[in-house]
């Protein structure tokens, strides 16, 4: 399991991980190294991935999402802590705890939430199916917008249908802009530490969740 952010999204996954377990899988929750304790008092295996769940917070506090609009030198340490966890993320899937170096460990399903941007591009390496989970709505809606949107859609009056268009839209242009900051990197860890192809189609950059069908449960 690949999960970024704070113990608020860290803990559902114990949960599932438990259970998981139960029904005699091993189970591994890859996250912050802050995390170590929490997870493994639970008894579950952790494997610590890059990123600082405070930065991140106060990111989105301070930003009121996960955009940083035009302020360059949040953008650039936004850039640098999401560089940590996406290359972080095959060691996740493929390498032992190092504080476990003697147990061997290499997934065969990998469940994570959208902020562990590497779980699509580990998955297709290492051919095993993907499920994405999440805390708060991330599959396109008429009904609300993304929730890092920061756009206003409650318009007047008889302008109900541009506003479930722009609910719709709006998750979508939040992984576009994301993908600016960040294609770059991905394009590289495919290439250089996947040893994958790389993407250039529409379909295989920032919409790659929503195009290729994997299944999301929010």
């Amino acid at each position: 399991m690949l999960i970024v952010g704070t113990r608020g999204d860290v803990q559902p996954f114990i949960g599932i991980g438990l259970k998981l377990k139960e029904y005699g899988h091993r189970v591994r929750i890859a996250s912050h190294a802050v995390y170590r304790e929490f997870v493994t008092g639970f008894g579950l295996e952790f494997y610590p991935i890059g990123g600082d769940p405070k930065v991140l917070s106060e990111f989105v506090v301070k930003h009121r999402g996960i955009l940083p609009g035009l302020n360059l030198s949040d953008a650039w340490e936004q850039r640098q802590q999401v560089k940590s966890i996406l290359y972080s993320s095959f060691g996740a899937c493929v390498l032992p705890d190092p504080e476990r170096p003697d147990a061997p460990f290499v997934a065969d399903a990998i469940v994570a939430n959208p902020p562990a941007y590497g779980h699509t591009h580990c998955a297709e390496k290492l051919n095993v199916p993907l499920h994405i989970i999440f805390t708060m709505p991330w599959t396109p809606t008429k009904h609300f917008p993304n929730p890092f949107a920061r756009i206003k859609t409650h318009l007047d009056g008889n302008n109900s249908k541009a506003r479930c268009v722009m609910n719709w839209l709006s998750y979508f242009a939040v992984e576009d802009l994301a993908w600016i900051g960040m294609a770059d990197m991905v394009k590289d860890f495919r290439r250089r530490t996947l040893q994958l192809p790389n993407w250039d189609s529409k379909d295989n950059g920032s919409h790659t969740l929503y195009h290729s069908k994997v299944r999301l449960l929010a």
